[in-house]
């Protein structure tokens, strides 16, 4: 067994006792592995031995993707290029919080959140400002008593105050030292991107249409690249999984299940685009079929959804993902 192959099974093991539903595991070259959800927690996790062997684009694409479906992205691996993981210890790839299984299962099983985070000069925490600042007050200390009991300039304690410094880890322990008051904030590392970053152009022909005629009938599209589906397609507050497909129908089954084990644990909507002239049911394993050249003849969006909500037709021991904001 491998290292990267043990970890999942590790993450795996934690989210089941922890009571998660897990989607089905998508395969290595994805940006992700599984998506993991827990009432209103919504886990998007990739698995890495190595966590240095992130690129910027997946990172990207695994930001945009989490914060498309409202999802908390996250790492999980035991070493980078130079050494191994330190427990307790937030890493960072291009802006997604990584972290050891270790940490992992303690945020997760028992509420232990970490405190540090690593970064390029050393390993940096987060001040609480306003309980920095009352404790000051409450005393009559001012900025300069601080600054010159910790070894640092007063516009550095300002800083702290206002929440727009991170602190030196040694600097924060001479801090909690001198005032004898644990002001460390814990590091939040399931949180949801706050914006959108570039995605890449299209390069296949075929996906391009598909993807230029669902904005053309009025969706917003964001387009992945390693992802189980080739596009999160957005009408109003609705955000459906979207794969276009040219395969044969043993590989299009196989992407049926993991489209559709997503679909579920993200409660969204998922539909596939199919090439012209392919003699295929209206749904595979639970999700729609549309042909390309149907899709040529529906001029709005809503004409789509309501195609879709018809060919949403589950196996009667299954319930189509159940989402206010999403229709069918």
């Amino acid at each position: 067994m491998d290292e990267r192959t043990a970890l999942l099974i590790r993450i795996l093991d934690a989210l089941d006792r922890g009571k998660f539903e897990v989607s089905e595991r998508c395969s290595r070259t994805s940006c992700f592995d599984i998506f993991a959800r827990r009432e209103v927690l919504l886990l998007l996790i990739k698995i890495l031995a190595n966590i240095d062997s992130m690129s910027e684009c997946r990172a990207r694409e695994l930001m945009n993707i989490a914060k498309m479906l409202s999802a908390s992205p996250i790492v999980v691996g035991s070493r980078t290029r130079n050494s191994n993981m330190e427990e307790g210890i937030v890493y960072e790839r291009y802006g997604v919080p990584a972290v050891t299984p270790e940490t992992f299962e303690d945020v997760l099983l028992n509420e232990i959140f970490p405190i540090i985070l690593s970064a390029r000069g050393g390993y940096y925490v987060r001040i609480d400002g306003a309980l920095l600042s009352e404790i000051r007050r409450e005393r009559g200390l001012s900025l300069g008593d601080i600054a010159e009991n910790i070894g640092v300039s007063r516009r550095t304690v300002y800083q702290y105050e206002q929440g727009d410094a991170g602190a030196v880890f040694e600097t924060a322990l001479r801090l909690e030292e001198f005032l004898d008051a644990a002001i460390v904030k814990p590091i939040e590392i399931f949180a949801t991107p706050k914006k959108l970053y570039g995605v890449e152009s299209v390069t296949d022909e075929l996906e391009k249409r598909v993807l230029e005629r669902l904005m053309r009938i009025g969706f917003q599209v964001y387009p992945t690249k390693k992802a189980p589906f080739s596009a999160l397609t957005q009408d109003e507050e609705e955000v459906m999984l979207t794969k276009v497909v040219k395969l044969g129908l043993r590989k299009l089954l196989e992407r049926a299940r993991i489209l559709r084990s997503i679909s579920e644990t993200v409660r969204t909507g998922a539909f596939f685009v199919i090439d012209s002239g392919r003699d295929l049911a209206e749904n595979i394993e639970g999700i729609p079929v549309v042909k390309k050249e149907e899709l040529e003849n529906i001029d709005k969006s809503g004409e789509l959804v309501d195609t879709l909500s018809e060919r949403a037709r589950w196996p009667p021991n299954k319930k189509f993902p159940s989402n206010p904001t999403v229709r069918f």
